[in-house]
């Protein structure tokens, strides 16, 4: 897998996009992030400006498996389906 694939998944997975980023978030920002290194990519959870390495890999494909796993084992990243569908209005 690599991160044109993951951006894929993570849309059909319904993940919603404000919880996580790909690229360099901003300060507000907290949630999952995947960061690229010279040497490595590196999965981190960011509350409150704070950064918590959760794990580290070597190739790109088993970042972003992992990376997939941790957004899809947190039932608070996904968008809430009576919203995306419109149901609730009144």
């Amino acid at each position: 897998m690599n991160i044109s694939k993951l951006k894929r998944l993570l849309k059909q997975h319904c993940i919603s996009p404000k919880a996580y980023a790909l690229e360099k978030p901003d300060v507000w920002f907290e949630g999952y992030y995947l960061e690229e290194n010279t040497d490595c990519w590196i999965i981190y959870y960011i509350e409150r400006g704070e950064k918590d390495q959760r794990n580290s890999f070597d190739q790109e494909c088993d970042a972003c498996e992992c990376f997939l796993e941790e957004l899809l084992s947190d039932p608070t990243t996904r968008i809430k389906t009576a919203r995306k569908r419109g149901v609730e209005e009144k």
